[in-house]
Formats: structure tokens, sequence, C-alpha cells
């Protein structure tokens, strides 16, 4: 229940808690604790955290490797969402060509643009791409500001008809990255419209000692 919590509140869902409505207390007990836990609004639980900080990818210890180690790094931790085949081996394992593809488009001047689009840019390239965003890689966010600030934000525009696959892979690799990180992946763009979206948001941290919260954005 917690886990899938701290899944959710990643995700496109809003994730309020109310105590009581019009004098009825509508959670108590584990429950309540599990919510506010989530909500990091109790005091610390050792407990909890040596629990499920190990369900998280911490991405941000690698901070100054050089982007090619930090990219197999990454390659490394993929294969561990992957089923094995009948030999024994992953059911899926980046590739020599696949990584230095990724390295292309981090370092690329503009926005980059597929000429075409195939299975393995979708559940390859996509997921470890959006990962990189979501760390604290000193060499991948120099690259990714081109000349300009930091960036907070990334838009991921796929075709229609690669939305949901584009989406899935997303929601499968990047929910569970850096404990107690706040970031935000979105399934669609117009998500925007609501009032509590906002660009350049920042997180439940002090704005003088944190940067702004990272969002993703997958849409057509």
């Amino acid at each position: 229940f917690i886990l899938v919590l701290f899944y959710l509140r990643r995700g496109s869902v809003a994730l309020e808690y109310v105590n009581s409505e019009h004098g009825v207390t509508k959670i108590t007990g584990p429950w309540k604790e599990a919510i506010l836990y989530v909500l990091d609004r109790t005091q610390p639980n050792a407990h909890y955290d040596a629990i499920f900080e190990k369900q998280f990818f911490n991405l941000n210890q690698h901070k100054d490797l050089p982007l090619g180690v930090f990219i197999e790094v990454l390659c490394k931790n993929f294969t561990k969402y992957q089923r094995f085949t009948e030999d024994g081996q992953y059911q899926i394992v980046p590739t020599a060509k696949q990584k230095a593809f990724l390295q292309r488009i981090i370092g690329a001047e503009e926005c980059f643009h597929f000429s075409e689009v195939g299975s393995g840019k979708t559940k390859v390239i996509l997921p470890l791409l959006c990962q990189t965003f979501l760390s604290n890689n000193t060499e991948a966010h120099n690259l990714f500001r081109r000349g300009g600030k930091l960036k907070d934000v990334l838009v991921i525009l796929v075709p229609e008809h690669l939305v949901a696959d584009a989406r899935e892979q997303v929601f499968r690799y990047c929910l569970n990255l850096n404990f107690r990180e706040e970031y935000r992946v979105y399934d669609d763009i117009f998500v925007l419209l609501h009032d509590n979206v906002k660009l350049g948001e920042y997180s439940r941290f002090s704005k003088s000692t944190r940067p702004p919260m990272k969002q993703i954005f997958v849409t057509s």
C-alpha cells in the first residue's frame, strides 16, 4: 500500500489527505499512518525508510560520473526490470549502439527528432533518457542546458499510435527512482490546464536550497 502510494504520487494522480469531514473521521489506524508517512507529514520513521528505500534506485549517487560511465550504470539497472528468457538471459539488454545513440541525444545541440520510431527507441532509449533527466548527473545536465539554464521540464512527443506504449515504458522505469525525491511524470500535456500543475514548481523544500521540481510530460 505504501509503495503504491509513492508511485501514484509521482504520476498523474493528485493525492490529498482529509483527516475528517463534517465531524466524521475518514481514516484512522495504520492506514492513516501509512498515508501520512508517504506525504512526509510525520516524524522520521527509520524503520519504514529502511524497508522502502531498497525499492528505489538511487541515481543521485552517481552525480560526478562521466556521462559514458553513467549510461553504463543506467543500462545495468535497466536489466533488473527485465524478465529472464528460457536460456536464463535478460529479456532486453541495451546494445552498444543504443548506448551510443542515447549519448548522442543527450549531447545534441537542439531538441532531438527521430526520423523513425521503433520498439527499441520506445522500450529502451526513451526510459533511459527520462532516467538520465531525473538524475543529478552533472555532465548530463550540463548538456541538457544547451547553453541555457538548468532544465527541470522534459516534454516527450511521440506519434499518436505510440503514446500508450511510451507512457507505459516511462511509468515502468521512472517511478522508483531516488527515494523521497519529489518529481512528477504526467501522461498528457493538457494536465497543464489544471491549477495545481505549474512549470517551474518548487517542491515542499525551501526555494533557497532546492531547484524546481522536475517534471516529465509524455504526450502526442
